[in-house]
């Protein structure tokens, strides 16, 4: 059994690009994830410290990744939310790094590290390190499958809240498209 002790956190870099891939890989469905390696690069760039990776000792391999941006504020139009929550958006129109707003954009835990409460972990790292480093935030947001039951039961723990919806947002190849459900929280 993984416990906290086993965990640590860094800064995830580009030579990470591999096992972020494979992560990403194993927890999303194609249609669901974005394909194009170059976001990940661009998030890296833009916000280096938003792009965190969970790794276990003693071999520090890596088991999770959450992924985030700050905006400046809720997207307030259709077309805005559109544009913030697409799955393969580019941060560059949409990150502002003095914004008051995080956006937790992906997190992953590696399947067979999962049931473990390390996502728990994974986001208590995020929702406790960002903040610090980025006082201005004054809020969090994420969209989540509605289909991701432990997903939902993480978020919810951690106080965040349903505040919309996007009717079929995830759509994954051969399966039915799935609401994605927009949960936010004041930090």
């Amino acid at each position: 059994m993984v416990t906290a002790r086993d965990i640590y956190f860094k800064q995830a870099k580009i030579q990470d690009l591999t096992d972020l891939t494979i992560l990403k890989r194993l927890g999303f469905k194609p249609g669901i994830r974005d394909e194009n390696i170059n976001n990940f690069v661009h998030t890296m760039r833009a916000f280096p410290g938003g792009f965190l990776m969970m790794k276990l000792k003693p071999h520090w391999d890596n088991i999770g990744y959450v992924c985030n941006e700050i905006w400046r504020e809720y997207p307030q139009s259709p077309e805005e939310m559109q544009k913030h929550f697409d799955l393969n958006h580019d941060i560059d129109h949409t990150h502002y790094p003095y914004g008051e707003l995080l956006y937790i954009c992906s997190m992953v835990v590696h399947p067979m590290y999962q049931g473990m409460h390390l996502g728990h972990l994974l986001l208590e790292e995020c929702l406790t390190k960002l903040p610090r480093s980025h006082p201005k935030l004054k809020g969090a947001v994420l969209i989540v499958n509605e289909e991701w039951l432990p997903a939902v039961s993480i978020c919810k723990y951690f106080g965040f809240k349903e505040k919309d919806r996007i009717n079929g947002f995830f759509k994954a190849f051969g399966c039915d498209a799935k609401d994605g459900i927009i949960m936010e929280k004041n930090l």
